[in-house]
């Protein structure tokens, strides 16, 4: 508990402290009040140290009593912030409406607190706080009922059909919710769907047919990101560019009920899915409203930052442009390496996978080992395993580590084989490298065996079932660019 109050102590910016202090004054709180001593003490402490705190107030009642100190300072702080807070959104305004209705409805003043409740209904309808609604709903009928009043059937039969209406909006808002859910981790489990029948309830479930089958705003908001990810899993990225634009767009005509932070995914989806079917125009469109986010004091820069270069990356690998890629490489690693602690872990496993990728198509193979190693030491997640395994085995082959080489078939084969994704490429791929003590040094066999496993891997590159890592590398393309290396040797 009390390394929680120093670090909301350090969260609090600078108009809260301000406020804190000033409230304290204004409560005719003696400047020595112990927990303004206390408080002083954490602010300026770089980082919690109970023994520090002891030591500093020893023989006083602070140090006697830190545990119910530290209690009473949070409690203040609490009070502080929320009083310093109580206007700053829709639904903290609802809670002190909610509040004055309840005090004049308790000290009588029933006309009062109806005019209230019109004004915080109107308010809760606005921005969708059902809760909220459901809430004044029953305040409304405890007026009805407390007061006595006659001939009040009509408006308690009104406040029931109302009740219904919300309930079911709920309802709605949440199975969406739900399906989002549902939807989002099936992309992670599984990547992209070949078979839409397995997955009825996302491919033929009535509550996606159409968004007016979203009835609510907040329901409407998950509508659209599931019909984008639906698209997206079975490969359609044109139909999912197309539905994550109208998703943005519905966030951008209600900027009002949603923040920033929650269209910024939408943004994020939209920018990608315009890198992969390399259409300049949006892509660069969005780029550019990203860049109107930059200094938004409400957002994570880290997470912009992280978006604008994952984004940069993903075009310039579909435009195979190297100098831009060979740019990126130093500047994003620079990132990384100073923010990484403060992304999730999906962002942090997807960026070194983007650098790695980077050192592949720049042919630094050196960096590249690097950002495997990396990636092994932190394992954030096994979503991306298979391309570091088969990343590992590439950089290992281009940097004539043999041994190391051979170590990682072995590692690979008993690592895919344990989380069941040794498919017809993995196969392929340990085959070709399995066969290094007959063609590494032997240019012309290793030539034979490079042509023989391109035939492979544009087989495997054409079937769906079977290509779905190719839409990240294309190993064919790494194959065919070792051959002319290798050829290159040869005549040289």
């Amino acid at each position: 508990m009390s390394e929680i109050v120093h670090d909301f102590v350090k969260s609090m910016t600078m108009r809260e402290k301000a406020y804190f202090r000033r409230s304290a004054t204004l409560h005719g709180e003696r400047p020595k009040k112990n927990y303004l001593l206390l408080y002083d003490f954490l602010e300026k402490a770089p980082s919690y140290n109970k023994k520090a705190i002891q030591k500093h107030f020893s023989g006083t009642p602070i140090g006697k009593y830190l545990s119910s100190e530290m209690n009473y300072l949070l409690e203040q702080l609490l009070n502080s912030a929320i009083n310093f807070h109580f206007n700053n959104s829709a639904h903290r305004k609802l809670i002190k409406l909610i509040l004055y209705i309840d005090l004049l409805s308790e000290k009588g003043f029933r006309r009062k607190a109806q005019k209230i409740m019109v004004q915080a209904k109107k308010l809760a309808y606005r921005f969708e706080d059902f809760a909220a609604i459901l809430k004044l709903i029953q305040m409304e009928e405890d007026i009805l009922f407390s007061h006595g009043i006659l001939n009040f059937t009509q408006q308690l039969e009104q406040l029931r059909l109302e009740r219904e209406a919300i309930s079911q909006k709920i309802q709605n808002a949440n199975a969406l919710r739900l399906l989002r859910e549902q939807i989002r981790e099936l992309q992670f489990t599984e990547g992209f769907i070949t078979d839409t029948e397995k997955y009825p309830i996302i491919y033929d479930n009535p509550l996606l047919e159409s968004k007016e089958q979203a009835l609510s705003l907040t329901a409407k908001a998950n509508w659209y990101y599931i019909q984008g990810l639906k698209h997206y899993l079975i490969r359609q990225f044109k139909s999912s560019q197309l539905a994550n634009r109208d998703h943005l767009n519905f966030f951008e005509t209600h900027p009002k009920l949603f923040k920033p932070a929650q269209m910024l995914p939408a943004l994020s989806n939209y920018i990608f899915l315009s890198a992969l079917v390399r259409d300049e125009k949006s892509f660069r469109e969005g780029l550019q409203k990203l860049k109107t986010l930059e200094g938004n004091p409400d957002l994570d820069q880290n997470y912009i930052k992280y978006i604008y270069y994952a984004r940069q990356f993903e075009w310039h690998y579909q435009h195979t442009n190297i100098r831009e890629t060979q740019r990126l490489l130093t500047e994003v690693g620079d990132f990384f390496l100073s923010a990484y602690q403060k992304l999730g872990n999906a962002e942090v496993d997807y960026l070194v996978r983007l650098l790695s990728r980077a050192s592949l198509l720049c042919q630094d193979w050196s960096k590249g080992l690097d950002w495997v190693r990396f990636w092994y030491q932190i394992k954030k997640s096994n979503h991306g395993m298979q391309v570091i395994h088969h990343f590992s085995l590439i950089i290992y082959y281009e940097l004539g580590y043999w041994e190391l080489l051979e170590s990682q078939i072995h590692a690979s084969y008993k690592g895919l084989k344990k989380h069941s994704k040794f498919n017809t490429l993995e196969k392929c791929l340990l085959s070709f490298f399995k066969k290094i003590p007959v063609y590494k040094n032997a240019p012309d066999t290793e030539l034979k065996y490079l042509r023989f496993l391109e035939e492979k891997l544009l087989i495997i590159r054409d079937d769906t079932r079977e290509n779905e890592i190719f839409e990240f590398f294309c190993f064919h393309e790494w194959c065919r660019g070792r051959q002319w290396r290798v050829a290159l040797k040869m005549q040289l």
